[in-house]
């Protein structure tokens, strides 16, 4: 390639690269689901039987991002709520109420920006029997029995499973194969056992290296009771007792 040729390949690249940067960039649906879900893990909530999950959505789009997506958002709406549902299934969390999506423009987003805020709204007139019946038969088996068995919550840090009932030798850590997996860098493979004595509950440091903490103290095992907060590495989990 001689001097003229490599002077109108590098000119027609950079005319090429202004060009691609001058056109907006288009939200695409699955940026939605991702930006949703998101959303539902940020603002969840742990009470003493069971997490609750946001199930009021503003999902807030510029305007020209909002009329590329209008001809979608029903079908889109169906899509995110079936999305919705199999993440509460798949992590055990609980819609106070039914779940509602909407579209909004937001004129001080740019384009190929969105934001999505999540809210709880209770569902008017709707009891405890009833939202029971709502779902799958799967879901209401697993609470029943959570609810009459301890269990660990996890309040902070990643976890592909946020609640998990109590077992003698059951396995915290970042491993794979452990019962109640923390996906968080300073947390060991296989961080602490849960061992059971008698009629006691215990927590026990698996010689970690970042060390065991119970409700601020550091310490090498230590028997639990309910509203124990528990920190491994970055992550907190919550010890809860049937009530």
């Amino acid at each position: 390639m001689n001097l003229l040729e490599r002077i109108e390949h590098r000119l027609s690249t950079w005319i090429e690269g202004a060009f691609r940067r001058s056109i907006p960039r288009q939200i695409e649906p699955v940026e939605v689901g991702r930006a949703l879900l998101a959303a539902v893990d940020r603002s969840k909530r742990i009470s003493m039987a069971c997490v609750y999950a946001p199930n009021r959505f503003s999902i807030c789009l510029s305007e020209p991002d909002l009329a590329d997506l209008s001809s979608l958002t029903q079908t889109l709406e169906a899509e995110l709520k079936g999305v919705l549902q199999q993440k509460a299934e798949k992590d055990q969390l609980r819609f106070i109420g039914p779940i509602s999506l909407v579209f909004l423009a937001d004129p001080q987003l740019a384009r190929g920006h969105l934001q999505v805020k999540a809210e709880f709204k209770e569902g008017e007139g709707a009891d405890e029997a009833t939202s029971e019946e709502a779902l799958p038969i799967e879901t209401r088996s697993y609470r029943k029995e959570l609810f009459q068995a301890p269990c660990l919550a996890v309040e902070v840090g990643r976890a592909p499973q946020v609640v998990v009932p109590l077992k003698d030798g059951l396995t915290i850590g970042r491993s794979t194969q452990c019962d109640l997996v923390l996906d968080e860098p300073n947390v060991s493979r296989v961080h602490a056992r849960i061992v059971r004595r008698s009629s006691q509950w215990l927590i026990v440091d698996n010689n970690s290296t970042n060390g065991l903490f119970v409700n601020g103290a550091r310490v090498d095992s230590a028997p639990l009771k309910g509203g124990d907060r528990i920190q491994v590495g970055s992550a907190v989990i919550v010890y809860r007792e049937p009530m």
